[in-house]
């Protein structure tokens, strides 16, 4: 999906099909037939601290993400997790996210009891 992006970036697309974006290469059908009516972002996910990965999701411009939990992610030591913040200081959860650019939200973590 991050090529896909990549190339309608590059492409300066803001409307169209994402063939079109790629120059006409051949994809899976569903993922052809798509039109980028917006400018697609991407929210990324940081362990802050913990390991392993969240996948990124792409969306379309002042979309409302729904957070993912923390699957894929293992807490540090003596910590479980909280939620996401938009600051890897944050001690507010957000659970839903308006996309107005590409993003990076910071796993938060708490002393596991």
């Amino acid at each position: 999906m991050e090529t896909i992006l990549t190339s309608l970036r590059k492409a300066g697309k803001t409307g169209g099909t994402i063939a079109e974006a790629l120059g006409g290469s051949t994809i899976a059908a569903g993922v052809a037939n798509a039109t980028t009516t917006a400018t697609a972002y991407v929210v990324s996910f940081s362990a802050n601290g913990g390991s392993g990965s969240v996948a990124p999701i792409a969306c379309a411009k002042g979309a409302t993400v729904t957070l993912p939990d923390s699957t894929g992610l293992t807490p540090p030591s003596t910590k479980r997790f909280k939620g996401w913040g938009t600051k890897a200081d944050a001690t507010s959860v957000i659970t839903t996210y308006a996309a107005a650019a590409d993003a990076t939200l910071y796993a938060i973590w708490e002393a596991a009891e």
